[in-house]
């Protein structure tokens, strides 16, 4: 006894899917987009991706609002790049990194800093994470973003 399967339509199907790989570009930059509504989400809440809360800042001790908001500048600057193998999720401004990571300031050209009316030889940043890592990362939405894209 023979049985013959037709085998086009899963041949078909594998060949839409090894198309997809080729140039991933749609779904890296939906992933990318994942990230920055992620890091934005950060900032709304105030608190890291993993949900630590920000230490509050001095301005916001003093005079109220919300820590890393006072103009909005660095939550609105994050932008996605992606292309066919990869995305990239990125700021402009300076001084993003000693919020993420924490850090001291020293000044550059002067002998001390004055940070709200204090003057000092040097400041000490908390972090205040905005940006996910591996572990904080909604990897549940880019799995749906991915298996969405192969469809």
């Amino acid at each position: 006894m023979t049985i013959e399967i037709d085998t086009k339509p899963v041949l078909h199907m594998l060949q839409r899917v090894a198309e997809r790989l080729d140039d991933m570009t749609p779904v890296m930059r939906a992933i990318g987009e994942v990230v920055v509504n992620q890091t934005d989400e950060a900032f709304e809440q105030g608190q890291s991706p993993a949900g630590k809360p920000w230490k509050p800042s001095a301005r916001v001790r003093e005079k109220g609002g919300q820590t890393l908001v006072n103009t909005a500048r660095l939550r609105l600057s994050f932008t996605s790049e992606a292309s066919a193998k990869q995305v990239e999720v990125s700021t402009n401004v300076a001084y993003a990194a000693i919020h993420q990571l924490g850090g001291v300031i020293r000044p550059k050209t002067k002998k001390a800093l004055a940070f709200g009316g204090i003057v000092r030889k040097s400041v000490t940043m908390p972090a205040r994470p905005f940006l996910p890592d591996e572990t904080s990362i909604d990897w549940e939405e880019i799995q749906h973003t991915i298996w969405g894209y192969l469809k």
